[in-house]
């Protein structure tokens, strides 16, 4: 048997569907912290990220059973969860409005070396992120933030790679103009 550093993703996701928890734990190490990410710039909140991670990889555990390989990739698989546990939160919460993201919060996955003007950067951009329509975040996250392939960030959200580019495209400008408004750029 492989040790899981060993094991690629395809052999890790059939032992994990098979209830082997090394290969379940190898999955989570390799997509925590993009999903958290993911979570995080959609939401400000990094315990609402880090509660709705958690929920991603237990949704994912429940119904890898049904992941096909023939028909996409495990990590889009898993970003789809993500949206689909994102949009029943945004449900469940419909009557409380977001907590903003205060400038204090930490960067998800900080640095030893990174200062608080760098913690602050992310924090703005954080903010700025959510101002722009749902799809257009999810894009940018995911290319940018997450460095998806344009193809991967297609299959994550449903829509064609052309559909992908004029999102990131309107998501990248429109950014620029909420960034310029606040004085950032």
């Amino acid at each position: 048997m492989h040790t899981m550093t060993e094991m690629t993703e395809t052999q890790a996701v059939r032992a994990a569907s098979r209830g082997d928890p090394d290969a379940v734990a190898h999955l989570y190490e390799l997509y925590h912290t993009g999903i958290f990410r993911f979570l995080y710039y959609r939401t400000g909140s990094i315990q609402s990220a880090e509660d709705l991670t958690s929920e991603v990889f237990l949704r994912m555990v429940r119904s890898l059973s049904g992941f096909q390989p023939g028909r996409g990739t495990f990590a889009a698989w898993l970003y789809q969860i993500a949206r689909r546990v994102l949009y029943d939160w945004y449900r469940s919460n419909a009557a409380h409005p977001l907590v903003e993201l205060a400038e204090t919060h930490p960067d998800p996955a900080p640095k030893p070396d990174e200062t608080a003007e760098r913690r602050l950067e992310h924090a703005v951009l954080a903010q700025a992120m959510r101002s722009l329509p749902a799809e257009q975040q999810e894009v940018l996250i995911l290319r940018f933030i997450n460095g998806l392939s344009l193809g991967m960030t297609a299959e994550a959200i449903h829509r064609s790679i052309d559909a992908v580019k004029g999102l990131q495209s309107r998501g990248l400008q429109k950014l620029r103009e909420v960034l310029t408004e606040r004085g950032v750029l």
